[in-house]
Parts: C-alpha cells; sequence; structure tokens
C-alpha cells in the first residue's frame, strides 16, 4: 500500500523520467513522444537482469488513466512480454498490482547458470506531494 492518493501515484509511475526511482535495475529509459503517455506511446529500457544489460521496448497497448495501463514489448526486445500495471483505491491510499506475461528471447538462448531466486523485500520510494 502507498499512503497516498492513485492520481499522485499514478502520475509519479506514469514519469519515465522517475521510473529509475521505483525500479532499481533500471539503467536508462525514455519516451516517445514525449509528453502525456496515451495508446501507441513507445517506451525504450535499459535494465540489468542476472549481471546481464538487457534492452526492451515497450508500446502501450491500453490506457485507462488512474485505472490501468498494458504494455506489450516489440520484436527488438531482449523478451517477448506483455505487463499490465493496476492502480486501485483502498482506504489506506493506493494499491498497485503489476503483472507480467514474459517468454525469454534471444538474450536467453545460453544456456543460463543455475539461479535460485531469494526473497527481497525492498523500501518504496516516498511519492513527492503535488
Amino acid at each position: 500500500m502507498i499512503a497516498r492518493p492513485v492520481p499522485d501515484v499514478f502520475s509519479y509511475m506514469d514519469d519515465v523520467d522517475r521510473e529509475h526511482e521505483w525500479q532499481p535495475n533500471l539503467r536508462a529509459a525514455s519516451q516517445e513522444p514525449r509528453g502525456p503517455v496515451g495508446v501507441g506511446t513507445v517506451k525504450r529500457y535499459t535494465s540489468v537482469f542476472m549481471k546481464q544489460e538487457r534492452h526492451n521496448v515497450y508500446r502501450v497497448t491500453d490506457y485507462e488513466m488512474y485505472v490501468r495501463v498494458v504494455y506489450e514489448s516489440t520484436p527488438e526486445s531482449a523478451t517477448r512480454a506483455t505487463a499490465e500495471v493496476r492502480w486501485d483505491q483502498v482506504p489506506e491510499g493506493t494499491r498497485v498490482t503489476m503483472s507480467i506475461d514474459a517468454t525469454p528471447g534471444r538474450a536467453f538462448s545460453r544456456p543460463a547458470r543455475k539461479h535460485t531466486a531469494r526473497p527481497r523485500t525492498r523500501r518504496v520510494p516516498r511519492v513527492p506531494q503535488t
């Protein structure tokens, strides 16, 4: 839960220039075109995953301001994925739910080393006052 109203949290998370604040493995992000996000907006990301730099490009396919955004990766991405982010108003503030359906792409074509995920708790950054 984030103790802020949905419009504040949505606006913060929708700002490509601030995504690195809540995505710790993100190294670079850009958006085309600049300005308000909507269906057709393209976001380009460089991140580190399993100690490897990955490049992914996502196109917004569904956009309901303050409710949900759906992204689909483009063919030049390291991973084929569809991601949905939802924002729900709850008594404590805002609940954000992110779901991702992904298929590893060419970035995973070489044999992977055994990797065991460890549970990790991370402090969510404070959403700035608007």
